[in-house]
């Protein structure tokens, strides 16, 4: 009884240890109690009151002795921060001799000592528990089967791979299942005639398995047993065939293909020909233009494809030939071709197919002319202006294939009756960044520099800004991108104003790619319109993050001061503040997300400074609100007090929709960093529940309030860790509110309400 109560006061007696040194002759008299100390450590840590970092230096000391036995049981701890002090002592000192705890915990009621044992046996990857894994293996039940699978398929070994390849066969299909992943995952090749033995099963899920095990090997010999799957009943599983036949490109399985292109089902033949197109081997050639005879327009439109990527001469004179074919669905099909193959070889051909009695392949041939870019082109294309079907793509055509005769057929289509081809022709000039031909005087190319010519240009596109219809307007601010320079910002902001949504975008998105800075102010009035369209503003806000580099409507700040950046696990002695903004989602479904962000913002404004001012270490948004350190309780204090002082001034002047609520909670612990810079840790989350609390929740006590007094919005609450140092600054009052129950925090608490000059 003695000894119990000398070990408590000694582990009391670290919080109060006075430097590394104290500490450690500490840790020596608490470890010469042995096991007795061992059960009051540990309850000490379970309830908070001895930080992790000491808890590990203390259990580093005593278990230099025979204590693995009673680390392994808080493996099964409820409380994870055990948990992880275990796993983590056990990964230090007892690497090779925990393995035969950790396999026999595999049997355990406890699902978290199961699930730790797994974890830490994953991690070590020891084949000195293979043998044992083995045979528990032979009279588990299915989780244990599958855990000894798992951590199985991790460490390896021909015993691991004997042991999976004759689960593959096990009753359970749960574990035939993950003993086929875990060979796929080791790319077991002597286990691929098992896998194609289990294409044949009837059960879907167990040719699924199959499937993605010999897709992870890549092993060409299921490749034919493969091509029976592209007839499945089950669509999923005849996808998954393709893709794995086009990852392993065996080039051999190409007759067995052409055999499933005789199939009456016309998804089996389109399924033969896009494994045909994913090999993309010139072996396939002959089997794809085969492909092409098909009845089937998709069976059609897959060849062409696979043969678009194999290009070639001999290719090319195919399709060459089929553009006067009889069957339109050919000259279609070869049309295409030549749009993703531009090849000089078929210009007269094409120039010919331009008069076909078919329109989209008439339509094809425009945009295949183009892409070629021969001038002498150029004519025949001119020529088919009258053909209504297809006249609008004659533009972009001849902007493609650009140079001086090319725009003296463009500039005449600028006044064309149809505003359509007009479009397309002003898009043309943007293309070939010839904006200027625009002027109406072609002839003036010849006779004026090109600072001239770009003034022209300029002119006669305000012209158009001022005049045109709203379909025309759209296409000016990717002209004046063409253009370029510091003259076009003029039509640009004049642009902002036009009445057309559409044309604003496009304008805002051009500003954008220009790199505009000058346009900043006007590019915020955009997005700070409350009238203004959501889609512009959408834009505005997108536009002026990529001009400065942030994003004007994003209010996440996760933040610390650079020379304050600790590593990751470092243990911090801190204030700790979070502010809320009062009822955020209220305000949002009462006036409108827009409203609801505008606060934000607002609020954002004034934190910043602030928190600078007052030497915060640490700053992070949580979507209406902010969890900050700093480095004293004063820091806190202070910035609590302006923040709500300034938030007083905003109100008195904003209306109903902009008045600003605040909560804030200040507490003082110790916080754990994490990779981002976050603090996590029982003193963070205490914070958190204390700027929560209800009145409701008050639990009275002599010296608070009645639950009727207890404010509600635009208060300060302080914890008990915190209000001495806060009760010692002048001009500072503090008040108890009560007693309140914390979730997830052990115990009752006492919180405070704190206020600059107190209460009247």
């Amino acid at each position: 009884m003695f000894e119990g109560i000398k070990i408590r006061k000694l582990l009391a007696s670290l919080e109060e240890a006075n430097g590394e040194s104290e500490e450690r002759q500490i840790y020596k008299e608490i470890a010469s109690y042995g096991k007795k100390a061992f059960p009051r450590l540990i309850d000490a840590f379970r309830n908070h009151q001895i930080r992790v970092y000491k808890v590990k230096a203390l259990l580093d000391v005593m278990c230099e002795g025979d204590y693995i036995a009673e680390v392994m049981s808080l493996l099964g701890d409820s409380q994870e921060v055990v948990r992880v002090a275990a796993k983590d002592i056990i990964t230090r000192k007892w690497k090779s001799e925990s393995i035969p705890y950790l396999v026999e915990n595999l049997r355990s009621s406890n699902p978290l000592l199961r699930s730790s044992a797994i974890e830490l046996l994953l991690a070590f990857k020891n084949p000195a528990c293979v043998p044992k894994l083995i045979t528990m293996y032979a009279d588990g039940d299915v989780e244990l089967k599958r855990n000894c699978l798992n951590i199985l398929g991790e460490i390896g070994g021909e015993g691991a791979l004997r042991l999976m390849r004759e689960a593959v066969n096990d009753k359970s299909l749960n574990i035939r299942i993950t003993a086929m992943r875990i060979l796929g995952k080791m790319k077991d090749t002597a286990s691929i005639d098992l896998f194609i033995h289990k294409l044949l099963e009837e059960d879907p899920h167990t040719r699924k398995a199959a499937l993605d095990a010999i897709g992870n090997i890549g092993d060409k010999r299921a490749a034919a047993p493969i091509i029976e799957l592209l007839k499945d009943v089950d669509l999923l599983i005849r996808q998954e065939a393709m893709d794995i036949l086009i990852r392993i490109g065996d080039a051999t399985i190409v007759p067995n293909l052409l055999q499933l292109m005789k199939e009456r089902d016309v998804n089996v033949r389109r399924c033969a020909v896009g494994v045909l197109n994913g090999i993309k081997d010139p072996k396939t050639i002959d089997a794809l233009i085969e492909a092409m005879k098909d009845s089937d327009w998709w069976v059609k439109q897959i060849a062409t494809d696979a043969l678009a990527e194999i290009k070639g001469e001999n290719i090319v004179r195919f399709f060459k030939a089929m553009l006067t074919d009889p069957d339109e669905n050919l000259r279609r099909c070869s049309v295409e071709f030549f749009v993703r193959v531009p090849d000089r070889l078929a210009l007269d051909t094409l120039i010919t197919t331009l008069d076909d009695t078919d329109w989209w392949v008439r339509e094809k041939a425009i945009i295949a002319l183009g892409y070629i870019q021969d001038p002498l082109a150029i004519d025949p294309l001119y020529n088919k202006m009258d053909d209504e079907y297809v006249n609008w793509h004659i533009p972009k055509a001849l902007g493609n294939i650009g140079g001086p005769k090319a725009i003296q057929r463009l500039v005449p289509m600028l006044g064309h009756t149809k505003k359509h081809i007009r479009i397309e022709a002003l898009r043309a000039f943007a293309h070939m960044k010839m904006v200027e031909a625009a002027a109406n005087n072609p002839e003036a190319l010849k006779e004026i520099d090109e600072e001239d010519v770009k003034k022209e240009a300029i002119k006669l596109l305000k012209k158009l800004i001022l005049k045109s219809d709203d379909e025309t307007k759209i296409v000016i601010p990717q002209t004046l991108i063409n253009i370029g320079g510091t003259d076009v910002r003029e039509l640009l902001v004049l642009l902002l104003k036009d009445p057309n949504k559409d044309a604003r975008i496009e304008t805002l998105r051009a500003l954008g790619e220009l790199k505009m800075l000058e346009a900043v102010s006007a590019i915020k009035k955009c997005l700070n319109d409350p009238n203004e369209d959501d889609d512009v503003r959408e834009e505005a806000a997108r536009t002026l993050k990529e001009l400065t580099g942030r994003d004007p409507q994003d209010t996440t700040i996760i933040k610390s001061v650079p020379d304050l950046i600790p590593e990751e696990g470092t243990i911090r002695s801190e204030a700790i503040l979070v502010i809320d903004l009062c009822n955020s989602t209220g305000i949002a479904n009462k006036y409108g997300d827009r409203f609801a962000l505008t606060l934000t913002r607002i609020l954002t404004d004034v934190v910043r400074p602030i928190a600078k001012k007052q030497k915060f270490q640490f700053l992070k948004s949580t979507g209406d609100g902010f969890l900050i350190t700093f480095p004293k309780i004063e820091n806190a204090v202070h910035f609590a007090i302006d923040v709500l002082n300034n938030i007083g001034k905003h109100n008195k002047s904003a209306d109903e929709t902009q008045v600003i609520q605040l909560r804030f909670a200040i507490n003082f612990g110790e916080t754990t960093v994490d990779a981002k810079g976050d603090r996590l840790g029982v003193a963070t989350n205490m914070t958190f529940r204390v700027e929560g609390v209800k009145s409701s929740d008050i639990i009275p006590i002599a010296g608070g309030i009645d639950k009727e007094e207890m404010p509600l919005v635009d208060r300060i609450f302080i914890t008990e860790n915190a209000v001495g140092e806060a009760n010692m600054m002048a001009g500072v009052k503090t008040r108890l509110i009560g007693l309140f129950e914390l979730k997830g925090i052990t115990g009752l608490h006492r919180v405070y309400e704190l206020k600059e000059g107190g209460w009247g």
